[in-house]
This record gives structure tokens, sequence and C-alpha cells, in this order.
């Protein structure tokens, strides 16, 4: 028990505390989150930005500026929004990585002639089959992981996983400066790492 809940801490609690630290500290600086002051205010106010971003999207003159906004937060909330959704869209993201990685390990092994041999309509019925598990698994995180990682008590991790959600919230809330702190310093290693591969000419 001890062990689990000491990697649950590592591997459920950490990352999402991280993702929902920038995740929230995103939707409050951009005004699309409304304040909160508890666990229910917080969801409550996940809950409304999930629900208007739903009625823009029915509305099409607004539609393509909803799909300028951040990638990984409108993802989050197209998977639902709130925790569950967050844990879904994070599945997701991990089993799609996992198969571009296999995807291009077999292809690694193949000759290009056996590559355009395989190429067909089986692999485009393949492709949408995975697609579709792949989605199924997302939903169904809870049993996704638990057989993914051979969990004993997922529980723990599910509660884990939970803990770090609401900290990375709460955080974001009460430490906006911290927030802006880590953006301007992302900015500032976007800018140097742009300019190392693309020097401005003189």
């Amino acid at each position: 028990m001890v062990g689990s809940i000491f990697s649950a801490f590592l591997f459920a609690f950490i990352p999402l505390f991280v993702v929902s630290y920038l995740l929230i500290g995103w939707a409050l600086k951009s005004g699309k989150l409304k304040d909160f002051r508890d666990r229910k205010g917080f969801e409550s106010a996940v809950k409304s930005m999930r629900d208007k971003r739903q009625k823009l999207k029915k509305d099409k003159s607004k539609k393509k500026k909803l799909e300028e906004e951040n990638l990984i937060a409108r993802k989050w909330l197209d998977f639902g929004g709130g925790f569950y959704g967050l844990m879904a869209f994070l599945t997701y993201a991990y089993i799609e990585i996992i198969e571009v990685f296999q995807f291009i390990g077999k292809l690694a092994d193949l000759t290009i002639t056996k590559i355009l041999s395989n190429l067909g309509f089986d692999i485009l019925v393949q492709f949408i089959i995975n697609s579709v598990m792949n989605l199924v698994n997302a939903f169904i995180w809870f049993i996704y992981w638990q057989k993914e990682l051979d969990l004993e008590h997922i529980w723990v991790w599910i509660i884990m996983a939970y803990l770090g959600y609401l900290a990375g919230g709460k955080i974001a809330r009460e430490r906006p400066e911290h927030y802006q702190t880590v953006v301007d310093k992302y900015n500032d290693a976007k800018a140097r790492t742009r300019d190392t591969f693309n020097p401005p000419t003189s």
C-alpha cells in the first residue's frame, strides 16, 4: 500500500498537478474561467466554461476563433472538461504517442518495397478501428491504466490524480504571478530557440 501511494504521488499527483496548473492558469489569465473559492466553485467554474464553449461551437461565425485557442485546453474541453475530461484527454494523447513510436519502429524494420506493398484499404480500416478503440480507452481511462500499469490499488491512483488536479487549480488561482513567470520563461526559451535555428539576417 505504501509503495502504491508513493508511486501514485510521483506518476499521478505530480503530472496532474502540473497539467492542471498550466491549464487553469491559462484559463484564468485569458478570462475564460470565472474566479472560484473552493472545490465546488472550481468544478462549477470549469463546467460553466465548458458549457459556454459548447454554445459558441454552434455559432459558425465564432467557431474559427475557438480553433485558434490553446490547443491543449481546447482538447481538454472537447473531452468534457473537468477531472474526467482531463484524464480522458491525457490517456488519449498517451495512447496516440505510443502508437506513433510503435509505427515508426515497424517502418524502420521494413524496406520501401514492403512499405508500399502494405499500403491499401486494409491499413485504412485498421487505422479507423484503432482510432475508435483509442477513444473508447480514453473514456474508460480508469480501466485502461489499471491494465496498462498492472495496478493493484487503482483507487489510490485515482485519488492522487484528483488531488493533483485540485491542487494545480488552487495554486494557479492563488499564485497568478507564478504562472506569469512560467509563461515569461517559456516565451523567452521559445524566442532563444527560434533565434538559434533562424538567426536574424543582416
